[in-house]
Formats: structure tokens, C-alpha cells, sequence
């Protein structure tokens, strides 16, 4: 496992005796954010105070702010962990794509790899790949969505049972047209929610698809019995698709 040292992480309570999860949490973020500013002048070395206040502007919808102060949290220390992720979270939320892949990228490269900042890097990637597609570059968006894959691969092995990373890595790969991949993953998803009608039916899909008509079906009978009160959203396009693949049978 990868070691990530406390004191790339912000404390709980800062030399000045501020109670940092105190005052991110205040119902007056205003007078909070006056103290923290009040703190960096006395201590403008000290990370831990320019992530609080970014979380701070985040609570108040402020997210340019947000960048700034955890910017600023990087500067002074290069390796802050907590800064580096928030800073490309909020990129990111601000649909500055390229700068969350940087500096998530950043953080792999310091040694700081986890789940999420994969889901990070192939939410980058994926939109580089538009930009390629929309500009014509077929070759350079196989390769970025190729990263993608590769960097939800990752994410899927660090945490098996996190069924946000699984669910957006199957449905990647189903669009990929690695139908055979996808299987696999809708097959650990119906193991981990074994009641979700949604995920039975992109996993009969995936298996229609590499021809496992029965297990297919079988799968596709289990989501119906699943919501069998509901509308269901197979419409008569997927039915005749359903029907193709399986020669009417």
C-alpha cells in the first residue's frame, strides 16, 4: 500500500490552536474565513489553513475562490495530499479538465494513488478524447480513451466493491465494444447489488452480445422480475436487437 505521511495532510487543530474542522463546519463561513485569513498572516507557511478556506468557498459556492486558496495550500507544500486532490476535484466541478488530469497525474507521480484519483485521471482522459473526436483525431482519442480504461482498470483493483468505479468502468468498456471485459464487471456488480434491476439488464446486454444467449436471457428474466410493477425501459428497438442476436430465439 502506498504510505501517505500525516504531515502532507492538513490537522486537525493548527499551532494557533484553530480547530480547523470546527470552523469549516461554522454556520457563519464569513467569520470563519476572517480567522483563517487572520491565522495565514500570522502563519502564511502553514497548508492546512488555505485548504480550510477553500473548503470554506466551496460551501458558499464560491469555487474559483475554492482553487485559488488550495492553490496556494500546493505552493507552499509541493506534496500536500489534500490539497493536490481537492485542488483537482475542484478543477474538475469547474469542467477544466486537463488541469484535474494534471494535477491528479501529479499526485501519482508523488506516490499518492488511490481510487478516486483515478476516476479523476479517466474523467481527463475521456474528455480529451472528445476533444480529439470533435477535432477529427481518431488516433489520439483511441489512445486517451485507452488511459481511461487503464486508469478505471486501476481504480476497480484498488477498491473491488466500490460500485460508482465498477458501474462507470462496465459501461466504458460496453462502449468500447469490450463486451467480454464488461461482462465480467456487470458479473461482480449483480454480486455486490444482487437487487438492482439495472445492472441485471446491462448485464444480459454485455452477454447477448458475446453470444451467451442463455445466460443472457437469463439475466435480461431476472431484471424483468425485478421491477415487474415498474414501465420498463426496453423499447422495441432493444427487443429487436435482443431478437437478433439471438436469431428470434
Amino acid at each position: 500500500a502506498t504510505v501517505q505521511p500525516p504531515s502532507h495532510t492538513s490537522p486537525a487543530v493548527t499551532s494557533e490552536g484553530l480547530d480547523l474542522s470546527e470552523l469549516v463546519g461554522s454556520t457563519d463561513p464569513d467569520q470563519a474565513l476572517r480567522k483563517l485569513k487572520d491565522a495565514s498572516i500570522a502563519s502564511p507557511r502553514d497548508p492546512s489553513l488555505y485548504v480550510a478556506a477553500g473548503d470554506l468557498y466551496l460551501k458558499k459556492g464560491k469555487l474559483d475562490d475554492a482553487i485559488l486558496e488550495y492553490k496556494r495550500a500546493a505552493y507552499v507544500d509541493s506534496k500536500h495530499k489534500e490539497a493536490l486532490f481537492k485542488l483537482a476535484k475542484a478543477y474538475s466541478q469547474r469542467g477544466d479538465m486537463e488541469k484535474a488530469l494534471e494535477t491528479a497525474q501529479r499526485l501519482v507521480g508523488l506516490g499518492f494513488d488511490s481510487a478516486a484519483v483515478r476516476q479523476l485521471m479517466a474523467q481527463g482522459h475521456l474528455a480529451l478524447q472528445t476533444f480529439h473526436e470533435a477535432n477529427g483525431r481518431l488516433e489520439p482519442a483511441k489512445a486517451e480513451l485507452k488511459k481511461a480504461l487503464d486508469d478505471l482498470r486501476k481504480a476497480s483493483d484498488m477498491e473491488q466493491n466500490n460500485v460508482e468505479v465498477l458501474w462507470t468502468y462496465g459501461k466504458l468498456l460496453q462502449s468500447a465494444d469490450q463486451d467480454k471485459e464488461a461482462a465480467l464487471i456487470y458479473r461482480r456488480l449483480t454480486d455486490l447489488s444482487p437487487q438492482n434491476a439495472e445492472t441485471w439488464q446491462a448485464f444480459s446486454f454485455s452477454l447477448l452480445e458475446v453470444e451467451d444467449y442463455v445466460g443472457g436471457l437469463t439475466a435480461l428474466e431476472r431484471s424483468l422480475d425485478l421491477r415487474p410493477t415498474r414501465p420498463v425501459s426496453y423499447d422495441s428497438a432493444t427487443y429487436q436487437n435482443i431478437l437478433r442476436l439471438t436469431d428470434g430465439r
